[in-house]
Protein backbone atom coordinates (compact mmCIF):
# COMPACT_ATOMS: atom_id res chain seq x y z
CA UNK A 1 0.00 0.00 0.00
CA UNK A 2 2.91 2.27 0.53
CA UNK A 3 4.46 1.81 -2.96
CA UNK A 4 4.23 5.01 -5.54
CA UNK A 5 3.24 7.11 -2.59
CA UNK A 6 4.35 9.88 -0.11
CA UNK A 7 4.07 9.89 3.69
CA UNK A 8 3.90 12.29 5.82
CA UNK A 9 5.17 11.35 9.24
CA UNK A 10 6.77 13.22 12.55
CA UNK A 11 9.35 12.56 15.12
CA UNK A 12 7.69 13.77 18.30
CA UNK A 13 9.50 15.60 20.58
CA UNK A 14 8.35 13.57 23.84
CA UNK A 15 7.19 10.32 24.08
CA UNK A 16 3.58 9.63 24.22
CA UNK A 17 1.52 7.95 27.22
CA UNK A 18 -1.71 7.47 24.20
CA UNK A 19 -2.83 7.76 21.17
CA UNK A 20 -5.00 10.89 21.99
CA UNK A 21 -1.77 12.34 23.73
CA UNK A 22 0.16 11.49 20.31
CA UNK A 23 -2.63 12.90 17.95
CA UNK A 24 -2.04 16.23 18.99
CA UNK A 25 2.11 16.30 19.94
CA UNK A 26 4.64 18.23 18.62
CA UNK A 27 7.73 17.22 16.70
CA UNK A 28 9.76 17.25 13.36
CA UNK A 29 6.90 16.57 10.29
CA UNK A 30 8.70 15.61 7.18
CA UNK A 31 7.43 14.45 3.99
CA UNK A 32 9.04 12.35 1.43
CA UNK A 33 8.55 9.66 -1.61
CA UNK A 34 8.02 6.29 0.51
CA UNK A 35 10.71 4.70 -1.85
CA UNK A 36 13.58 7.42 -1.01
CA UNK A 37 13.20 6.88 2.53
CA UNK A 38 16.03 4.82 4.48
CA UNK A 39 15.00 1.16 5.00
CA UNK A 40 14.42 1.29 8.91
CA UNK A 41 11.82 4.08 8.58
CA UNK A 42 10.31 2.45 5.67
CA UNK A 43 9.89 -0.57 8.09
CA UNK A 44 8.59 1.48 10.70
CA UNK A 45 6.31 3.36 8.98
CA UNK A 46 5.14 0.22 7.10
CA UNK A 47 3.49 -1.07 10.06
CA UNK A 48 1.36 2.24 11.35
CA UNK A 49 -1.98 3.47 9.78
CA UNK A 50 -2.47 7.54 9.77
CA UNK A 51 -2.86 8.67 13.40
CA UNK A 52 -0.90 6.33 14.71
CA UNK A 53 2.44 6.07 16.15
CA UNK A 54 5.30 3.59 17.36
CA UNK A 55 8.04 4.08 19.63
CA UNK A 56 11.46 3.12 18.64
CA UNK A 57 14.23 2.38 20.47
CA UNK A 58 17.76 3.25 18.71
CA UNK A 59 20.68 2.87 21.05
CA UNK A 60 21.26 1.99 24.85
CA UNK A 61 18.42 3.35 26.35
CA UNK A 62 17.83 5.97 23.73
CA UNK A 63 13.69 6.31 21.83
CA UNK A 64 11.88 8.31 20.12
CA UNK A 65 8.48 8.41 19.03
CA UNK A 66 7.32 8.44 15.16
CA UNK A 67 3.48 9.39 14.38
CA UNK A 68 2.25 8.72 10.43
CA UNK A 69 0.22 11.80 9.43
CA UNK A 70 -0.26 11.02 6.06
CA UNK A 71 -0.53 8.92 2.96
CA UNK A 72 -1.25 10.02 -0.50
CA UNK A 73 -0.46 9.08 -3.73
CA UNK A 74 2.07 10.64 -6.04
CA UNK A 75 1.09 12.74 -8.74
CA UNK A 76 2.88 12.77 -11.51
CA UNK A 77 3.33 16.15 -13.63
CA UNK A 78 3.20 16.33 -17.01
CA UNK A 79 6.31 15.31 -18.41
CA UNK A 80 7.94 18.20 -20.19
CA UNK A 81 10.94 17.82 -22.70
CA UNK A 82 14.47 18.83 -21.56
CA UNK A 83 15.30 22.69 -22.25
CA UNK A 84 17.90 21.66 -25.09
CA UNK A 85 20.10 24.95 -23.96
CA UNK A 86 20.37 23.67 -20.54
CA UNK A 87 22.03 20.35 -21.35
CA UNK A 88 24.06 21.79 -23.73
CA UNK A 89 25.64 24.26 -21.32
CA UNK A 90 25.62 21.39 -18.55
CA UNK A 91 27.64 19.07 -21.03
CA UNK A 92 29.81 22.20 -22.11
CA UNK A 93 30.56 22.62 -18.32
CA UNK A 94 31.17 19.11 -17.92
CA UNK A 95 33.94 19.06 -20.79
CA UNK A 96 35.78 22.11 -19.65
CA UNK A 97 35.97 20.89 -16.40
CA UNK A 98 37.62 17.59 -17.76
CA UNK A 99 39.52 19.77 -20.18
CA UNK A 100 41.14 21.70 -16.79
CA UNK A 101 41.35 18.41 -14.42
CA UNK A 102 43.81 16.69 -17.31
CA UNK A 103 45.55 19.62 -18.05
CA UNK A 104 46.13 20.25 -14.34
CA UNK A 105 47.14 15.94 -13.71
CA UNK A 106 49.47 16.53 -16.72
CA UNK A 107 51.32 19.71 -14.76
CA UNK A 108 51.83 17.74 -11.71
CA UNK A 109 53.04 14.85 -13.46
CA UNK A 110 55.64 17.13 -15.11
CA UNK A 111 56.27 18.94 -12.32
CA UNK A 112 60.09 18.48 -11.06
CA UNK A 113 60.83 19.55 -7.35
CA UNK A 114 64.61 20.08 -5.85
CA UNK A 115 65.29 20.37 -2.77
CA UNK A 116 68.75 22.91 -2.18
CA UNK A 117 69.98 22.20 1.27
CA UNK A 118 72.07 25.45 2.50
CA UNK A 119 75.52 24.08 4.27
CA UNK A 120 77.01 26.45 6.69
Amino acid sequence: TFLNTQVTFTQLDQIPKSVKEATSAAGLSITSPFNDLAMPIKLLLSSLSPGSFKIKFDTGNEQYAVRLDKIQPIIKEESLPPDREIIRRILADYKREQIINKWHTDLRDKAAITIHNEKN
